[in-house]
């Protein structure tokens, strides 16, 4: 963290100091439980959940202390690091850069961004880190101040009024001869399924079922109204990659006795084909 503190520092940036700040008022609004490995490893755990940063809390109290805090000055891309201050981050674990977490997450991250429809997500970041950070990895200053970075760019957007931009599909089909259920939020970011109102708890039981019954031949249909916000929008569209990503686990469990992840690739492509992830999208 060092030579990052001093990047900043010749911005005349204490980063350190931000963060730190940051984290007490995160504490104090319980966003954080506490400021040990654990309580980032749960407030991580609880960003893949419900894929968003925050969630539940008071976004204007959040974004207020945004500006307040001047944090506009915090960048999560590393783009701006020396070639020998990215290595020596690389070697914070071991010296062996391929075994090293942060050169881990980074591959991860950069192979999820190669196949993701959506883009990347605090979700996808979150869930890479659970897998490779762990909970004892949270205790180093590096990967507390990644996921309060993280936080501070979530900050930086106010909740209301981000007009609805759906993201790129790959092409314009549309699916045809599959079993289709209809997913709505309309301008209320209120969800239904098919003319039932439903939360994201609901949500779940009911596409489990659904994807597990119809296996390889169904097809979601979301629908969304031009008043949906933003961040309620991204935060449903991670929650039903959420719930594959349980579908698809439980099924490598049951068949091989292993998470989906630690499967050898071509297994890892048997249960994906098994469950496909097919969203045919629409604004009303």
């Amino acid at each position: 963290m060092d030579c990052i503190e001093a990047t900043y520092q010749q911005k005349s940036v204490n980063l350190r100091a931000k963060l730190d700040s940051l984290e007490r008022f995160l504490i104090q609004q319980k966003v954080l439980k506490s400021a040990s490995g654990q309580g980032y490893f749960d407030f991580v755990d609880q960003i893949e959940a419900y894929g968003e940063v925050p969630h539940k809390y008071d976004y204007d109290v959040m974004y207020d202390y945004f500006k307040k805090a001047s944090l506009d000055q915090i960048e999560l891309s590393s783009n701006e690091y020396s070639l020998a201050c990215s290595k020596k981050l690389l070697q914070t674990d071991y010296e062996n850069l391929t075994n090293s977490k942060l050169f881990r997450l980074q591959s991860a991250i950069e192979e999820r961004e190669k196949t993701s429809l959506y883009g990347i997500t605090s979700a996808t970041i979150a869930s890479e880190m659970k897998y490779i950070i762990k909970q004892e990895g949270f205790e180093h200053f590096l990967y507390k101040s990644l996921v309060l970075r993280i936080i501070a760019k979530e900050m930086s957007l106010p909740q209301k009024a981000l007009p609805i931009v759906l993201p790129p599909q790959k092409s314009d089909t549309v699916y045809v001869g599959f079993k289709k259920v209809q997913i709505l939020m309309n301008s209320e970011n209120e969800i239904y399924w098919e003319q039932e109102k439903i939360n994201l708890p609901k949500l779940e039981s009911k596409l489990k079922g659904f994807i597990a019954s119809k296996l390889n031949t169904h097809c979601l249909d979301l629908k969304t109204h031009r008043g949906t916000s933003y961040k309620a929008y991204i935060s449903l569209h991670n929650e039903i990659q959420r719930i594959y990503n349980v579908v698809r686990n439980e099924k490598a469990i049951e068949k091989y006795g292993k998470p989906l992840r630690e499967l050898p690739l071509p297994n890892q492509e048997k249960i994906k084909k098994l469950y496909p992830v097919r969203i045919q999208e629409s604004k009303n």
